[in-house]
């Protein structure tokens, strides 16, 4: 319970404080090493609090052989669980995600990239709002890790915004909205698409387990299209709503106007910038075709990051210097140990157990009850470091309760599924993309925040009424 007590508290303290995630992990972190209130394993492979090592077993447990005590050691093995979250594949994958949007930036690539769309698509902010979602939507079928979309396109948003004169630290306006819109649209597109993010495979299996659909990439991206389209066309105009539209909508027609001269200006793209592009677009090739190669996304960023250092397209000290990558890593790395701990202890069962004795859900009709499923779905991504996460701890549960509450299993399976990518927009930390998009300091807590439950409310209500109009015409309910 000391360890759901403290991850509770992070989650309140990160919505509610401006105090830096990365020392607030390394505290509670170091809190549970010294007062051992990990999950440990003894010799005997039974599981024990850590601070328990050493002590008489309760009567009843007692060994046929050895000593009656739990054969562990406590304060060596809180240390190695408090570091076995940086081991995690997602937290590598947001890692090196950092990294290649670093090449993207120092090579220059990102710059000639991010002027050659303000040329074209450029017209308004909102015009290259809208270009960086059709992009994402583009790249979402076949680059199956939202991380990894965010490691691509987030270079680009950023180069954009510093092409328009916004820094961080100075007119971050046009920053906030671009980083905000792709942001929002990644995980939209992760919604639509079956191949666009590793957890909609894993919900799939689910569903087949539990609920015995056959889910094919046609059935997904067809329940999914109508009202992620939607989406789609409605985020950007709100988002740039909360940037104060008009006033940067100005910006973006002055700044065309110098384009073209800072073009000229960069000549012919470098060795270095060439080179990058190889490695981008191979790795583009290996994320669009793992059904073939069978290779793990993080690996494909592994070797894409290997080959920047070897051909020289990125020097060492780049990668040292990369502060937030390495405040990522850190902070990440620690959540995804509470998690596990917190399934090790028990208590993701014991909510489900929960779950299922909560009797307004069984006094509720079966399309009632399956709405108010995918509600309270959407929201216990506060609890949950990751999208992956949050999909292998609760979609098989809320199946299961679904399935005994007697939900229509096709509209069961839709809410699910969908809300799985759309609940990140909540906040900065449910996803891999997002982190990355935060981590760039053009958007505070409080205002990510607040246009994440906003966009939220605009997922949910679109679902709920574009979303059942649909399913009801294909036959889902």
């Amino acid at each position: 319970m000391r360890v759901l007590g403290t991850f509770l508290g992070i989650v309140t303290a990160l919505l509610t404080s401006r105090y830096p995630v990365g020392p607030l992990v390394f505290l509670v972190l170091t809190l549970h090493i010294l007062t051992q209130s990990f999950q440990c394993h003894d010799d005997q492979g039974s599981s024990v609090e850590c601070r328990l090592c050493g002590t008489p077993r309760p009567p009843g447990l007692e060994l046929t052989q050895g000593e009656g005590v739990y054969s562990c050691r406590g304060l060596d093995q809180s240390l190695s669980i408090a570091l076995s979250g940086f081991s995690y594949d997602v937290a590598w994958i947001v890692f090196l995600a950092f990294q290649l949007g670093r090449a993207v930036q120092v090579t220059g690539l990102g710059r000639r990239l991010a002027l050659m769309i303000v040329r074209f698509l450029g017209s308004s902010l909102l015009g290259l709002g809208y270009a960086l979602s059709l992009t994402e939507l583009i790249l979402s079928p076949i680059i199956p890790s939202n991380t990894a979309r965010g490691g691509v396109m987030m270079p680009i948003a950023m180069s954009i915004s510093r092409s328009l004169h916004s820094l961080p630290d100075h007119s971050p306006r046009a920053g906030i909205f671009l980083s905000l819109t792709a942001a929002h649209a990644n995980l939209i597109t992760s919604a639509l698409f079956l191949t666009a993010s590793v957890t909609n495979p894993l919900i799939v299996v689910k569903a087949k387990a539990i609920l015995g659909l056959e889910v094919t990439w046609g059935t997904w991206a067809a329940g999914a299209s109508v009202p992620c389209i939607i989406l789609l066309l409605a985020t950007p105009p709100l988002i740039w709503i909360f940037c104060g539209g008009g006033r940067v909508h100005t910006e973006v027609k002055e700044a065309r106007g110098r384009v073209r001269e800072e073009l000229s200006e960069m000549g012919w793209p470098s060795v270095h910038e060439i080179l990058l592009f190889i490695i981008l677009t191979s790795s583009l090739v290996l994320w669009g075709t793992l059904p073939l190669t069978g290779l793990p996304p993080t690996l494909i960023a592994l070797l894409a990051f290997s080959a920047l250092l070897v051909t020289g397209t990125m020097g060492w000290a780049h990668v040292v210097g990369n502060a937030p990558a390495w405040d990522a890593l850190f902070w990440l790395g620690g959540l995804l140990t509470l998690v596990d701990q917190l399934a090790r202890t028990g208590v993701i069962d014991a909510m489900g157990q929960s779950l299922s004795q909560v009797r307004s859900l069984t006094l509720l009709s079966p399309l009632s009850a399956t709405i108010s499923l995918g509600l309270l779905y959407f929201s216990t991504s506060l609890l949950f470091p990751s999208l992956l996460t949050h999909a292998i701890t609760l979609a098989g549960i809320f199946f299961t309760l679904g399935n005994s509450l007697h939900c229509p299993p096709y509209l069961l399976f839709a809410l699910i599924a969908y809300f799985t990518s759309l609940s990140g927009s909540l906040t900065y930390f449910s996803s891999g993309h997002a982190i990355i998009y935060f981590g760039q300091g053009y958007v505070t807590q409080q205002r990510w925040y607040l246009v994440g439950l906003v966009i939220s409310l605009l997922h949910i209500t679109v679902f709920l009424t574009f979303g059942l109009a649909w399913w009801k015409i294909l036959g889902w309910f």
